[in-house]
């Protein structure tokens, strides 16, 4: 668990250093291998990111789900839009209205590097 979350602080910290000013804010979820539960640190994100929502520190939320190449390549966006769904719950049971959130099922088709991990997550953007 620790060196899951020192990863996620580091892969933070790389992209708000190399990010311009923009009017969306984007923050990550990772997920272990063919699983679409957030865990605990991604529902306490969920959480942290509806009370930013419902202050209006967002006017919309989009989910874009990714999931790793696999054989088959409808396992892959059906992994993927199972943890779509995942975050989008959290977000609700944490008080986002559903109308607020719009799901983008993505697969592999945008990785952000070469690590596994970056292919397992789900990207919370809040758009401003």
């Amino acid at each position: 668990m620790l060196r899951r979350s020192i990863l996620i602080a580091t892969l933070a910290l790389a992209a708000s250093c190399v990010s311009a000013p923009q009017d969306h804010d984007r923050h990550a979820i990772f997920f272990a291998p063919d699983s679409a539960d957030p865990g605990p640190d991604g529902r306490d994100l969920a959480k942290r990111l509806a009370g930013e929502i419902r202050g209006g520190g967002a006017r919309s939320v989009r989910i874009e789900a990714h999931a790793n190449r696999m054989p088959d390549g409808s396992e892959n966006l059906a992994l993927a839009r199972r943890r779509a769904d995942a975050v989008a719950d959290a977000l609700r049971e944490a008080g986002v209205p559903p109308a607020a959130m719009r799901r983008v099922v993505l697969g592999e088709a945008q990785r952000t590097g070469p690590l596994p991990v970056e292919g397992r997550r789900v990207d919370i953007v809040l758009e401003r």
